[in-house]
């Protein structure tokens, strides 16, 4: 699991989602952020004062650049397992317990090994939860949300004979659920 966000961290599960899709973010095959990834993770939590922050910190096969696939060109893909280029992919979470809200990133290198361009992503994340009874409506507020930003850097390409500029930047906002009902 990657701590990019807190869907996938605290919110997959069945019993907690009651969704019929995943987020946009976490899409298989067309997300902006990577649901697994390969690799080693570490988490823990601190207090500071009378409050509490929890974080994760990993090192991982960093995803793929898709530079053979026209209809893809340019995509991030996350279902590698094995690493492509000999370098890792760095990241980690900061969460503030309280709210819960946190902030979250990883980049690495995701040109192919022996290739002559040095792309590396970044990937940025926001994340807060906010669940109260409300008596109004006799039941509960549950509202999540998170913000990601992919980040590709510039890279010049030649398919078949063509030469282009790839940039790449992409920013969504996704609302995991908004629900009100009885206790």
């Amino acid at each position: 699991m990657t701590p990019i966000g807190a869907f996938y961290r605290d919110y997959r599960q069945t019993w907690i989602n009651k969704l019929p899709d995943r987020p946009f973010v976490y899409a298989e095959g067309a997300g902006l952020a990577p649901e697994f990834t390969d690799g080693a993770m570490l988490d823990g939590a601190f207090s500071a004062g009378s409050t509490t922050f929890n974080w994760n910190a990993y090192v991982a096969n960093g995803p793929a650049l898709n530079m053979s696939d026209s209809t893809r060109f340019g995509e991030l893909s996350f279902l590698n397992t094995i690493d492509n280029n000999f370098d890792k992919t760095f990241g980690g979470r900061l969460g503030w317990a309280p709210l819960p809200i946190g902030a979250s990133g990883l980049n690495g290198r995701v040109s192919a090994q022996g290739s002559p361009r040095n792309v590396r992503a970044t990937i940025l994340a926001d994340d807060v939860s906010y669940v109260r009874d409300v008596h109004a409506v006799r039941g509960t507020l549950d509202f999540r949300s998170e913000w990601v930003w992919s980040h590709v850097s510039d890279a010049t390409y030649d398919v078949n004979g063509i030469r282009f500029c790839l940039r790449t930047t992409i920013a969504t906002k996704d609302t995991h659920s908004l629900r009100t009902g009885h206790p």
